[in-house]
């Protein structure tokens, strides 16, 4: 179903301003949301939902820590309906479940209530419903449907989330369809790594490449390596697959592994994600690597010559990812450099079947003819949003443009340098950003690279106060 565009209301390249009493709750500041979720957290821990028989006695304590919230000043005034709403929207004490429902004609596209099991309609048990198809995506679109399309009747479908215990957590983080993008997949991450040696593009010389890869493991095959957030040297699953490949470009003077709370956690859901180093372009070579000569040119081969390194393995019966890869399902993502990386590995490279440019250096002209997910940071100052917001306008349908409200240029990375980027309280954390980033990548690469059209609700425009989302 193709839904109107909306106007991006927030691509403001500045500072956030403090937080005036005057304001709506949420409507300007990352303080309200951080206020709401340690409300959150504070209620689950003085008031666990377990342990009421009564939906009183729950409310009841839930009005007290909300009260002291208030009275203690960790939460403004202006936010008091929205603590109100969120803790009335909970299974908390009664007989009923969360019930989603799903209807792409109305907005917001995606409700909640507490009903009996009985009147929710659709199965139970977390069960996934389409109620729509994507904008941009026609019967005839460019995916490859794998599950069937439930039917839905009447407008609208509606199913349990056995799950969750609070509307707040079924609007937010599962779009409607009882998936929580929160959690871990249903396998374990493994990380290898494997070098490759290449000719530079800029001069023919050899340039060794040491690829990190992260790939789905079997549930049992090991305790993860903290520092990895991955089991070093696990087994493929052999009993998935042929997995999704998602190819990986670090910013300029990072690394590989910069954005671990994006890079094995999709390996949890089903994808083998492959992340070359750009030499002289990373962290490693700090003194020089802002303005290391011709990055821009030898970036690109770089992924070029891990994707061929990565589907030879798939093709090497010796190898532990033979047979494994689906390589008619390859999506291109980056950072900042990266982003770069992005635009003109999926220009150059028809093997690439989605893009995903994460606060991307996008300088005019840049186009995406595959289907895509631009996301940026609305306080970016490393990067110019405009030039994301051009070449979005310039891109093939579909396409989303996601503007993640109060952060900046690093909620894509695992660290961060001090600054407008990095300013908390008044920009989310990398904890409270990752989250909202894994949020978009996951339902869209699902989507696009799986053909698995349940995820699709998470693509609606109406996706909270968080984002900004123009999709076509």
């Amino acid at each position: 179903m193709q839904t109107a565009p909306v106007v991006l209301s927030a691509l403001v390249l500045s500072m956030l301003p403090g937080v005036a009493l005057s304001q709506p709750c949420y409507e300007e500041s990352a303080v309200d949301q951080r206020q709401l979720a340690e409300l959150r957290r504070a209620v689950e821990d003085a008031c666990p939902c377990s342990s009421f028989d009564s939906a009183r006695d729950y409310g009841r304590c839930a009005d007290d820590v909300l009260e002291r919230a208030l009275a203690a000043g960790d939460l403004r005034p202006e936010c008091k309906a929205q603590g109100v709403g969120i803790l009335e929207t909970a299974t908390c004490g009664t007989s009923g479940v969360a019930c989603a429902r799903i209807a792409p004609a109305s907005t917001p596209a995606f409700t909640c209530s507490i009903k009996s099991e009985s009147s929710c309609r659709g199965q139970s048990g977390g069960t996934r419903l389409l109620a729509a198809r994507p904008p941009g995506i026609g019967s005839d679109g460019p995916i490859r449907v794998r599950r069937p399309r439930r039917s839905v009747t009447g407008g609208y479908a509606e199913t349990v989330c056995a799950e969750q215990t609070h509307c707040a957590d079924v609007l937010d983080w599962t779009g409607g369809t009882c998936f929580d993008v929160r959690e871990d997949g249903p396998y374990e991450p493994g990380v290898r790594t494997m070098t490759i040696t290449k000719p530079s593009a800029v001069d023919g010389e050899p340039r060794e490449l040491e690829l990190v890869i992260w790939y789905p493991a079997p549930p049992d095959a090991g305790p993860r390596d903290e520092a990895e957030r991955a089991i070093i040297d696990a087994p493929v699953d052999a009993s998935g697959g042929p997995y999704p490949i998602v190819l990986f470009s670090h910013g300029s003077c990072g690394y590989p592994r910069q954005s671990l709370f994006l890079t094995p956690w999709l390996a949890t859901h089903g994808y083998v994600v492959v992340a070359p180093p750009h030499p002289g372009n990373t962290i490693f070579e700090i003194a020089t690597c802002s303005g290391a000569p011709g990055s821009a040119t030898e970036r690109p081969a770089d992924v070029i010559a891990a994707l061929d390194a990565i589907l030879a393995e798939n093709a090497d019966a010796s190898s532990a990812f033979a047979g494994m890869l689906d390589e008619d399902a390859i999506a291109m993502t980056g950072h900042s450099f990266g982003g770069f990386t992005t635009f003109r590995v999926a220009e150059e490279d028809d093997r690439i079947t989605a893009a995903i440019p994460m606060a991307a250096a996008a300088p005019p002209g840049f186009r995406l003819d595959v289907p895509s997910l631009a996301l940026i940071g609305d306080v970016d100052s490393v990067v110019d949003n405009d030039g994301n917001v051009a070449a979005y306008r310039l891109s093939a349908r579909p396409k989303w443009l996601v503007n993640i409200q109060h952060t900046g240029h690093y909620a894509f990375s695992d660290g961060c340098f001090p600054g407008p980027d990095c300013d908390p309280p008044l920009v989310l954390t990398q904890a409270e950003a990752g989250p909202r980033v894994r949020r978009w990548v996951l339902p869209f690469l699902k989507v696009f690279l799986d053909g698995d059209l349940s995820f699709a609700p998470f693509l609606a425009e109406e996706a909270g106060p968080s984002f900004d989302v123009d999709a076509r």
